[in-house]
Parts: structure tokens; C-alpha cells; sequence
């Protein structure tokens, strides 16, 4: 794997799926992993 040398950062690209997306406008308690969906939410804004 080539990290590009010193001083080089890597960079994470997530790609949400849409139940993922729907967890994040619509309320429902009830989903299965709604808390992770919710914690991604969060970091992918800064919150």
C-alpha cells in the first residue's frame, strides 16, 4: 500500500445508504441500528 510519504493523511470516504438517510429525517425509535445511523449523522456534520 502506498501512503504517499511522509507528512501524507488519509481520507475516509463514507457513502450513507438511503436507510441510513431515512433514519436521519424521520423519527422512529424503533429501527434497528437508528443510534449508529444517528452517530454517523453527527460526525458526518461536525455535530
Amino acid at each position: 500500500m502506498d501512503t504517499g510519504g511522509p507528512g501524507a493523511t488519509a481520507t475516509v470516504i463514507v457513502t450513507p445508504d438511503a436507510s441510513v438517510l431515512l433514519k436521519w429525517v424521520l423519527p422512529g425509535g424503533d429501527e434497528q441500528d437508528t443510534d449508529a445511523a444517528l452517530a454517523l449523522r453527527d460526525r458526518y456534520t461536525g455535530r
